[in-house]
C-alpha cells in the first residue's frame, strides 16, 4: 500500500511542477512575442492575469485536440497506473507498469506545453491588435495533410482553427494590412 501512496504524491508533484511551469512558460512566451511584435514589454499585472485565466481554462476544461482536460487526464492517469500495478504480481512488472504510466503523462505534458505556447502567442497577437493571421506550415516531410491544406490561409485573429493534431509544429504569422 506505500507503493499506492507513493504514486498519489508523484502525481501531486507532476500536476504542481506542471501547473508552475505553464504558467511560467505562458507569462515568457506571451512577454517574448509582445516584445517582438510591439517593442515594449507587457505590465507584470497584465501578465499575471491572463496566466491566471489561461491556466484555469488549460487545466480544467477539455482541450479540442486532445480532448482531455490537463487535471481530469492526470486524476485517470494516476488512477489507470494503480489499477495496472495492481494487476500484475512481479516487482519487474510494477516498475514496468509505472514507467509506462510516466512515458503517457510525459507524453500529455508535451501536448499541453505547445498548448500553452501557441495560446501565449495568440493572445499576444490578439493584444497587439493584429487583426488577421497567416497559417504557416513547416516544409518538410513530417507535415501531415491538415496542416498542408492549411498552410498559407489566411484568417481572422479571432476565426483561427485549432490546430488539428497534437504536437503540430504549425505557427502563425501576423499579416500586415496597408491603411
Amino acid at each position: 500500500m506505500n507503493v499506492m501512496k507513493e504514486i498519489d504524491l508523484l502525481y501531486e508533484r507532476i500536476e504542481e511542477l506542471c501547473t508552475k511551469r505553464f504558467a511560467a512558460l505562458y507569462a515568457e512566451r506571451y512577454g517574448e512575442m509582445c516584445l517582438w511584435l510591439t517593442n515594449e514589454e507587457p505590465e507584470d499585472d497584465e501578465v499575471d492575469e491572463l496566466v491566471e485565466m489561461y491556466l484555469a481554462g488549460l487545466l480544467d476544461i477539455p482541450n479540442p485536440v486532445t480532448h482531455y482536460a490537463f487535471h481530469a487526464e492526470l486524476i485517470r492517469k494516476r488512477d489507470r497506473a494503480k489499477e495496472a500495478i495492481l494487476s500484475v504480481p512481479t516487482r519487474t512488472q510494477k516498475q514496468l507498469e509505472l514507467e509506462k504510466s510516466v512515458r503517457h503523462m510525459m507524453q500529455q505534458i508535451g501536448f499541453y506545453t505547445d498548448i500553452t505556447e501557441d495560446e501565449a502567442n495568440l493572445q499576444a497577437l490578439k493584444d497587439a491588435g493584429v487583426k488577421r493571421v497567416r497559417w504557416t506550415a513547416y516544409g518538410d516531410e513530417k507535415v501531415c495533410d491538415s496542416c498542408e491544406d492549411l498552410n498559407g490561409t489566411v484568417f481572422d485573429i479571432d476565426k483561427v482553427p485549432t490546430k488539428p493534431h497534437p504536437r503540430c509544429r504549425c505557427y502563425l504569422v501576423p499579416v500586415r494590412t496597408i491603411n
